[in-house]
């Protein structure tokens, strides 16, 4: 399971990042960050960040801009086997380490 690290404070700071609103007889908690997506949905795919332990929201990046899916967190289905380092590589976010090496190393002849 790839797990990132969370960004909001607590469920306040995502709700108004996002403006959702719940009934106050709800309880929402922030969770572990998962990659994944809803089971048979694959439109949903995405972020989870909170839950009220029936329903989660999945955050997702469309346009340059994050926008929440609502669906059912007993059937999202985290990855397996995927790192972190994995996951942004794949996205050309970091490069391989055998890059970054030869990066440094440029960086440094050119100081010599």
């Amino acid at each position: 399971m790839t797990k990132l690290p969370q960004q909001y404070a607590s469920v306040y700071h995502f709700k108004s990042a996002h403006g959702v609103t719940w009934p106050a007889s709800e309880v929402w908690r922030l969770t572990d960050r998962l990659v994944g997506e809803i089971n048979g949905v694959p439109n949903s795919r995405g972020v989870l960040t909170a839950t009220n332990g029936i329903l989660c929201y999945v955050e997702q990046e469309q346009d340059g801009r994050i926008v929440l899916f609502l669906g059912h967190v007993g059937w999202f289905v985290a990855d397996k086997g995927d790192s972190v380092d994995t996951i942004l590589r794949r996205a050309g976010a970091i490069p391989p380490q055998e890059r970054r090496q030869e990066k440094l190393e440029r960086l440094l002849a050119a100081y010599d």
